[in-house]
């Protein structure tokens, strides 16, 4: 895969000594700019399901970059798209990233996130709980923001 893409960005507010390091720069995020954006949820890939994503990362993995590229943002975002939309499709793109990535904390915080965005904090408390549990192996960063969310479903859920 090929990406002839033409991108110009114009530098004229940088003196002559800048334009360099600028220009690589740019250079750089245009040519990684599929890992780190993502697809739109409206993208044709996006619109063919979690399994159109898989693969199309899969591709960039194998055949572009040479290391594992996740398609995990890209999923979220198409599953968080149709929430709105329809919560019941949403809501199984979501859980469809759980079943293909079990051991990812972020996986259930999404789905945890969603059943909280419904209202539903039993469920959100369910995931969030499984996120915290799978966070315990990450960088302490990350348990604590594991850990802050399932403080704040489990006492929204006291609430009611």
């Amino acid at each position: 895969m090929v990406n002839n893409q033409y991108h110009y960005q114009d530098f004229g507010a940088h003196y002559f000594m800048s334009l360099p390091a600028l220009s690589v720069i740019s250079g750089i995020e245009a040519l990684f700019s599929d890992i780190h954006r993502g697809l739109p949820a409206d993208s044709v890939i996006a619109e063919q399901g979690v399994k159109a994503i898989i693969a199309h990362y899969k591709d960039l993995s194998e055949n572009k970059y040479g290391f594992d590229v996740s398609p995990k943002r890209s999923i979220e975002t198409l599953g968080f798209s149709l929430l709105k939309k329809s919560p019941e499709q949403g809501l199984n793109v979501l859980k469809e990233s759980v079943n293909s990535f079990p051991e990812d904390a972020y996986a259930y915080h999404a789905v945890a996130r969603a059943y909280e965005q419904l209202g539903d904090l039993v469920n959100a408390v369910k995931y969030q709980t499984k996120a915290a549990a799978l966070g315990k192996n990450m960088l302490s960063w990350h348990q604590k923001r594991q850990q802050k969310f399932l403080a704040q479903y489990t006492e929204k859920l006291k609430a009611m």
